[in-house]
């Protein structure tokens, strides 16, 4: 089953897969090792992911531990979290961590160790993050070049794209290939050939992502 979270800027996709011994409510026994886990939940926002998971009841259990991966392969533990141990009546646990985005596919998976240190991993938890951000154009400060810029932003990967500036009417009036780098970029545009006009610029990649910022000539 697939759930679907949407936030402002993101989406997020959570795959439910209790891969761990789950009991029923009922079954709970406060003297073995168990619980009956329902779901996590991720949520972003800007540099921090919230986290929340819900579970029914729990017994003998010691903390629970998200790791964090890019491929699925490798996993490094980003947080944990003490056990309220044994309780019949439903928690939701609720953790914060600043997360610097590493790829446009995040995976978080939450792990329960039991008082025995035996290891559970109960849900797996699929973060999209945007591929382009932080955009700014940034003007000259000198005043005979007040009319050249510079497009500033961030992307996740190294790919081909485009600048593209569009006047009033719609028309495009500067367009060319572009190289966008992984990391921090810096594209120049000169505008001092352009008419009196409101503009909007548009920076995309290949895969059709893309950031825009208005600006006046």
């Amino acid at each position: 089953m697939l759930r679907l979270l949407t936030t402002l800027s993101l989406t997020v996709m959570a795959l439910i897969s209790p891969m761990g011994a789950v009991a029923g409510l009922n079954d709970i026994d406060s003297t073995e090792s168990s619980i009956d886990f329902v779901n996590m939940e991720a949520m972003p926002s800007q540099r921090i992911i919230h986290f929340k998971w819900h579970v029914k009841a729990e017994a003998q259990g010691a903390f629970f531990e998200i790791e964090k991966s890019t491929d699925q392969i490798i996993w490094r533990s980003i947080s944990k979290t003490k056990s309220i141990e044994n309780h019949q009546a439903a928690h939701t646990y609720m953790v914060s961590e600043i997360n610097f985005a590493e790829g446009e596919h995040e995976f978080f998976r939450i792990k329960r160790i039991d008082q025995s240190g035996n290891e559970t991993v109960l849900d797996v938890v699929e973060v999209n993050q945007p591929v382009l951000t932080n955009f700014k154009m940034i003007p000259n400060s000198k005043k005979t070049k007040r009319h050249q810029f510079v497009m500033s932003f961030h992307s996740l990967k190294s790919t081909k794209g485009t600048m593209r500036v569009i006047n009033s009417e719609g028309e495009i009036v500067y367009d060319r290939i572009v190289t966008l780098n992984e990391g921090y970029n810096r594209l120049p545009l000169n505008a001092s050939g352009f008419a009196v006009d409101n503009y909007v610029v548009i920076v995309r990649d290949n895969s059709g992502n893309r950031l825009s910022q208005h600006f006046t000539r």
